[in-house]
């Protein structure tokens, strides 16, 4: 790959990944991932920054800088690009899915056979509260505990989800099946095209615009009050514990946790284009590019002290109990709480001229990061 104002790095998977670039050490190179996994800014010198997208990409120089240089203009250096570790902890059993291994601390008993599965080519790894479930690279799936549904887990999955009790996966019939907490189900007369969770429930969105629930009531596993109102659905949404749907007509009809959002109190519920959540509240953004929010007040369900500010709105982002919204003049409005960035007054008079915000969601002590056109990342 050779320099340029801008680089593509095209990733074709989530397993290691090298490439070797050359490029002009005097040159400000932006990379981009065409799916917005992650963006990496390389300053002057090759010195760089780095912004996380997301939970499974990290990017890292392999050799120190100076091992690199070539001449006074260019230099050579491979850049890898690998899963950061992930941690997950089940009936309280420390599990981290590194370097396509899962390494468990203090093995029980009940784990043993599964971990004989664990130790190569594990491409993901998925966990309830009780269970755990790996996604091997020959596409096969190995659960920790119940043994016969993986007779159902035939490298035929196309979407895996999981909350704290169960994991529910989508087979590229259209079939749907699920597990944990010593039960299992399977519904094979579904044309399921979507599913997601709360942290106790599940809603899948059928091929004819009709939506399924299961799970604890109290976490919107129960949709049966709004049954009537759930057609012609395009894309669901959820917080911890409530689900919102999207009608092709623009409204939006909610169940669930009422603190988290299960009940819409917004003026204006017709003409929504997109849903946003976290795991308390619900952000809509109107046909006219206002927004509207609902949930829980303290973590991001109430704007009414920023409406005003909130126009024109090119792209939101959370994380649990914030958001950030970007506008197309380049100005950053956050709200919700102010532990996780929903307060950005340290940080306001530089949120001018922004191209793109991400949420940080390694350990960090700060919660979003803006980047502006001169390149420059602000954090708060």
């Amino acid at each position: 790959m050779t320099s340029s104002d801008d680089i593509q790095i095209y990733i074709n998977q989530l397993s290691n990944y090298r490439h070797t670039f050359t490029v002009n050490k005097h040159q400000i190179i932006k990379s981009f991932i065409e799916s917005d996994i992650f963006k990496i800014i390389f300053g002057y010198n090759l010195l760089f920054k780095l912004v996380i997208e997301s939970t499974c990409i990290i990017v890292d120089i392999e050799k120190p800088f100076n091992e690199y240089i070539i001449d006074d203009t260019k230099c050579n250096f491979n850049l890898i690009i690998s899963k950061i570790p992930k941690i997950c902890n089940v009936m309280n059993v420390i599990v981290k899915l590194d370097n396509e291994q899962v390494i468990m601390n203090n093995i029980p008993n009940s784990l043993l056979r599964f971990n004989e599965y664990c130790k190569e080519d594990v491409i993901e790894l998925y966990s309830t509260k009780y269970e755990l479930t790996i996604l091997k690279k020959d596409g096969r799936l190995i659960t920790s505990i119940i043994e016969d549904i993986e007779k159902y887990l035939k490298n035929d999955i196309t979407k895996i989800v999981s909350n704290i009790y169960y994991f529910a996966a989508i087979k590229n019939d259209g079939s749907i099946c699920f597990w944990g907490k010593n039960k299992n189900d399977y519904f094979d007369r579904y044309n399921i095209v979507d599913v997601i969770s709360t942290d106790a429930a599940f809603a899948a969105l059928i091929e004819d615009g009709t939506v399924l629930t299961w799970g604890r009531s109290d976490f919107g596993g129960n949709s049966s009050n709004v049954k009537d109102e759930l057609y012609n659905i395009k894309a669901l949404y959820a917080t911890s514990s409530a689900f919102a749907a999207l009608r092709q007509d623009g409204k939006v009809i909610t169940w669930g946790n009422k603190a988290t959002g299960g009940k819409c109190t917004i003026e204006n519920n017709m003409n929504i284009i997109k849903i946003y959540s976290n795991k308390h509240a619900f952000v809509a953004i109107n046909i006219d590019n206002t927004i509207q929010a609902w949930g829980d007040v303290r973590n991001g369900g109430d704007i009414r002290k920023i409406s005003k500010h909130l126009i024109n709105i090119k792209e939101i982002i959370s994380n649990d109990s914030a958001f950030a919204a970007l506008r197309n003049d380049g100005i950053v409005i956050s709200w919700g709480s102010k532990k996780l960035g929903g307060d950005n007054k340290l940080v306001r008079d530089q949120l001018t001229n922004i191209t793109k915000i991400v949420t940080i969601k390694e350990k960090s002590n700060f919660n979003f990061a803006a980047l502006k056109n001169n390149n420059e990342i602000v954090k708060w």
